[in-house]
């Protein structure tokens, strides 16, 4: 479910006891959106690493594993979390059970916020982002800008995220990013989800953010 679907496509949920929903998205936003339809208690969150391509309609090709992370909330490790784990563990989706799941989804935000969009205008898969010496320096002024953002809205990131930015491009190498396979389809992209968000929170938080905002507008 594409970022801008999220809020038709949880209102379509047959909501009931012990009913959870879970969002594993692109772009920030979306646990927020769901909450707001189902409730908070029965919204959670994460993110994933893994690659896929839409070859027709109902057939998707898996193009590179990664890893998982869902969690509550408000941070608490509780059963349902542990059982949604254990089930996507059991079926060799590598999962994980995070505390802070907000900072995760930033994390893979900003990720996005460098890869994406300069890879959708650009036309090229994630590894030419490494070896083409331009489109690399825009990468990463895109997520140092997103990185910031990302402080300035009081979610603590510690991790390196350039390089991290770097090394899921590597190990994405040979991928399109989903945003290029939007962009050959001629199908809306989730730029307002992602680079655009960042542009946003920028301006709430007086930061400057013009490599995002560039790349926002040429997608649009």
């Amino acid at each position: 479910v594409k970022a801008y679907d999220t809020e038709e496509a949880t209102k379509a949920i047959p909501v009931g006891e012990g009913t959870a929903v879970l969002s594993i998205q692109n772009g920030a936003e979306n646990i927020e959106k769901v909450a707001k339809i189902v409730g908070p208690a029965r919204t959670l969150g994460g993110t994933t690493s893994h690659g896929s391509l839409f070859v027709a309609p109902g057939h998707i090709k898996h193009t590179g594993f990664g890893d998982t992370t869902i969690g509550e909330m408000n941070g608490a490790v509780t059963g349902r979390v542990k059982e949604i784990a254990g089930v996507f563990n059991g079926a060799g989706i590598k999962t994980r059970v995070s505390r802070n799941i907000e900072r995760e989804i930033w994390k893979k935000l900003i990720v996005n916020a460098g890869i994406n969009a300069a890879t959708a205008l650009a036309g090229i898969k994630n590894g030419a982002l490494l070896t083409i010496p331009e489109m690399r320096e825009i990468m990463t002024e895109a997520v140092k800008e997103a990185w910031t953002v990302a402080g300035r809205c009081s979610v603590r990131i510690n991790e390196d995220m350039v390089r991290k930015t770097m090394e899921v491009a590597k190990r994405t190498a040979e991928n399109e990013s989903s945003m290029l396979q939007d962009v050959k389809k001629g199908r809306r992209t989730e730029i307002d989800a992602i680079n655009g968000v960042i542009v946003s929170f920028g301006e709430r938080y007086k930061v400057g953010t013009p490599v995002n905002k560039v790349l926002y507008a040429l997608v649009k």
